[in-house]
């Protein structure tokens, strides 16, 4: 019933696998019917070797829409998505009384739907009888918020990839810009020192000159603020 995955935690479903274990093979039906009909709230089910439904509780049948009556004749075939009897045949012969695995795997209802499941499954023995213990809890909501978690984390990293791309054509506008603006800048500062070596800029020309240099270094600066900014990475 769908791929093993480690035991991490103490849940409910292990707490009530633990209590089943304790009743021996010649204990009274009406305890063990009790525990698995009112202290139980997820689906159990035990089959045989060959996976056929030996005992169901209510919630078992309320998970995949069967009667109690109907599921006793059916096995874990018809229920389990993808199925692989062979394989499970495998598994179950590995099997040791009292030690507990745990698969997750994908239930289908009478109507088709299916639904995720995570299963405690263990083997017990009971007069010479092997047979195996399946808790079935429905993990539909766990698994719909590991995709809701999965999708915002997804589009963090969309949003982040968004706002690099956008940085990098803003630096490479701010440095092509910049080049731009050196060219022009280089020729006028040049003509300017020419026209002061030469000695021929009159008063009048003079005062334009130093307007004009001023203007260039205000110039300059900005130059190198745009080359400046491009330089930078997100987060500076």
């Amino acid at each position: 019933m769908g791929s093993a995955t480690p035991d991490r935690s103490k849940n409910h479903a292990a707490c009530a696998w633990d209590a089943l274990l304790g009743f021996r093979h010649d204990d009274s039906e009406s305890p063990f019917r009790t525990l698995i009909e009112q202290a139980l709230p997820d689906a159990l089910f035990v089959h045989d070797a060959e996976g056929r439904f030996m005992e169901v509780n209510a919630r078992a049948c309320e998970s995949v829409g069967f009667t109690r009556a109907e599921l006793l004749n059916l096995g874990v075939f018809d229920i389990e998505q993808d199925f692989d009897l062979a394989g499970a045949r495998a598994q179950w012969r590995t099997m040791q009384p009292g030690v507990r695995k745990v698969i997750v795997g994908t239930h289908r209802r009478r109507d088709g739907s299916r639904f995720p499941v995570e299963v405690h499954f263990g083997l017990l023995e009971a007069s010479g009888q092997r047979c195996y213990l399946c808790i079935a809890c429905d993990i539909s909501e766990r698994v719909q918020a590991q995709k809701a978690l999965l999708e915002r984390e997804a589009q963090l990293v969309r949003a982040r990839e968004a706002a690099e791309a956008a940085h990098a054509a803003k630096s490479a506008f701010l440095a092509s810009l910049a080049r731009e603006f050196q060219v022009p800048l280089q020729s006028i500062v040049h003509q300017s020192r020419r026209l002061r070596l030469g000695g021929n800029a009159g008063s009048g020309q003079e005062e334009s000159l130093r307007a004009l240099d001023d203007a260039s270094r205000r110039l300059e600066q900005l130059v190198h603020s745009m080359l400046g900014l491009s330089r930078l990475k997100p987060g500076d």
